[in-house]
């Protein structure tokens, strides 16, 4: 499953897991549990906000979709993905 197919599929209060990698952290798989979707600058933007399962207090992550390409981001740093799961 493609992660533009991963952004439509969710829900709210779905897992999934998403294996990235960004500068500080290196390489890491976690399981997120899907927060709210929102739009931002007039609708051109779309965010779902990830909270991890086994921090759900520490930084947030972030998947944003702009002209049909989903990114990644952990708190304000860039990431990226390598694989993404529902499960």
């Amino acid at each position: 499953m493609t992660l533009n197919a991963i952004f439509e599929a969710v829900k709210f209060g779905d897992t999934i897991e998403i294996e990235s990698t960004n500068v500080m952290a290196g390489s890491a798989k976690k399981r997120y549990k899907v927060g709210r979707k929102t739009k931002l600058k007039k609708g051109t933007i779309e965010k779902i906000t990830l909270s991890n399962v086994m921090n759900p207090k520490g930084v947030k992550s972030y998947l944003y979709k702009r002209n049909d390409k989903v990114r990644m981001a952990v708190g304000d740093m860039a990431a990226s993905v390598k694989s993404a799961r529902i499960i």
